[in-house]
Formats: C-alpha cells, sequence, structure tokens
C-alpha cells in the first residue's frame, strides 16, 4: 500500500487501527508513507503483520520517486510475486510510484481514485500536474475503485475497471455515541455553525467566512467552529468569529451539540 497519511504513526488514531484490521484480512500488509525528511519519522510496526516504511523525501516532488524505489525493493526482498501480492495506492501521486513498482515486478495494482479531475474547480499547480500524470496512471491500473457514479461517468476508462465503492461511514456509531461535552460550554457563541473539514483551498472556507460575516451582521451571537486541519490553518486563526478546533477523532459531541452543520467544498472525495 502507498499513501499519504501521517495520521499512521499516533498510536490509537482511526487511521492506524484501521490499518491493523486491514492486516487481519491479509499475510502481510506493507505501507509506504509519502513525507518529508523534516516529519522526521521512521520505520514502524503496527501489529504482528503490518509495518509501515516512511519515504523522508527531501522535497514533497520527490515522494513518488522515493516511494517507488522503496516498494521495487520490498517486492524484491519480500519475494512478492504476481498472483499472490496486490499494489494498492490511495491517491494519484501513489499511483505514479505504484505503475512504477507494477511494471518493474509485474505485480497487479489497484488505484484509489477519490476525487473528481475533470471539476472546475481542480485548479493550482499540483492539480495541474496531478491531471497530467492521471490518464497514464487510470490508463496502467489494473482496478480502480472510485466512490460515486459522478466519478465514473467521467473517466474514460474501460467499465471493467471501474469498481463502485463509496466511503463507508458508521452512521449508527455516531447516533449512538454519548455525549461527552456541549460545544456551547466550550466556545462563547449562542449559536454554533460546525464545518468538518481539511483546511484546504478545494474545501472553500472563504464562502462560509463570507455567509458568517452576512449572519453575524443580524445576529452576533453566531460562531463558527471549523474541526480539521490543513495548509490554511495559519490564516483561518484569529478571524473574527471563528475558533479552529484542530483535528479530532471523536466527533460525535461535536455533530450532536452544535446548531447547524455547514459544507461548503468546491468537490469532495465522498462523491
Amino acid at each position: 500500500m502507498i499513501g499519504s497519511d501521517r495520521k499512521l504513526f499516533e498510536n490509537g488514531s482511526a487511521v492506524s487501527e484501521r490499518m491493523k484490521e486491514y492486516g487481519n484480512l491479509v499475510g502481510e500488509l506493507h505501507i509506504i508513507l509519502m513525507c518529508n525528511a523534516s516529519h522526521g519519522l521512521k520505520d514502524k510496526q503496527l501489529s504482528d503483520n503490518v509495518w509501515v516504511y516512511p519515504t523522508n523525501s527531501f522535497t514533497s516532488i520527490l515522494r513518488p520517486i522515493d516511494a517507488a524505489r522503496i516498494g521495487k525493493k520490498l517486492v524484491f526482498e519480500k519475494k512478492f510475486v504476481r498472483g499472490r501480492s496486490l499494489i494498492t495506492c490511495q491517491d494519484l501521486e501513489s499511483g505514479w510510484a505504484g505503475v512504477r513498482i507494477k511494471k518493474k515486478w509485474r505485480i497487479p495494482m489497484e488505484l484509489q481514485f477519490h476525487t473528481d479531475i475533470n471539476s472546475p474547480y481542480f485548479t493550482g499547480f499540483q492539480n495541474r500536474v496531478r491531471k497530467f500524470f492521471a490518464n497514464k496512471v487510470l490508463r496502467n491500473a489494473d482496478s480502480i475503485r472510485v466512490v460515486s457514479e459522478s466519478v465514473t461517468q467521467k473517466l474514460k476508462i474501460e467499465n471493467s475497471k471501474l469498481k463502485i465503492l463509496p466511503i463507508y461511514v458508521d452512521k449508527e456509531k455516531i447516533a449512538n455515541a454519548p455525549i461527552r461535552f456541549d460545544v456551547h460550554a466550550r466556545y462563547p457563541w449562542h449559536f454554533i455553525i460546525l464545518m468538518v473539514c481539511r483546511l484546504e483551498p478545494e474545501k472553500n472556507i472563504g464562502l462560509a467566512l463570507e455567509a458568517l460575516s452576512l449572519v453575524r451582521q443580524k445576529y452576533g451571537d453566531t460562531g463558527l467552529l471549523v474541526v480539521g486541519s490543513g495548509s490554511l490553518e495559519n490564516s483561518l486563526r484569529g478571524k473574527t468569529g471563528v475558533e479552529l478546533a484542530g483535528w479530532q477523532s471523536d466527533l460525535a459531541s461535536f455533530y450532536k451539540t452544535s446548531n447547524v452543520f455547514l459544507q461548503t467544498s468546491l468537490y469532495e472525495g465522498y462523491g
């Protein structure tokens, strides 16, 4: 498996626990984590048969190259063979690395495709690079998992490759979870608007700020509570009427005690 979620290294995180569960389904699970050397991560064993190998790349642009190098070495050292092994990649960057490993050792590759690269809002330098490599990665994948029918309709890929598998949300777990705190006791407003998202441009948090400004002109005791982390964190910190709760593993109390949930994404990995 090739991915980039550094929460793998946080003991007890939802991501690390999920990888342990995946490990119960296979003989061995080896995860290559694309990250920079500045993150200070080291090889780690999550369970008896699950291992994580950080790329510790010099710059972000070298992550897929380093992931491919580590992957090729793992296949050789562990003697993985076609028919008993699978490469699964979590996005287009890791997919590029997966293609390199596949071509070297002829092991089938699955691509997890969570976004809509044909969206008019899929912009910026990094996304242009992703679109440049997308056709090659999609063409070379043996299987492509997408999260919604709408994504499949926009991909010019043979249908036999495509598998629709929405991202699982345990609604009952959230519904039945106890309320451990009330956000109104933690934050100073009478009416609390909740957003739960990565703090990235595609989440269109600027639109939420515009809406908040209009609402507060009439209802000043209204605030926006944002749960998540990302590159926009510093620019959002200190905004009037806005509080950042950071990344949270337990969201039930946030959902159950806020007054309204707001989503403003330009496009969504959930489809």
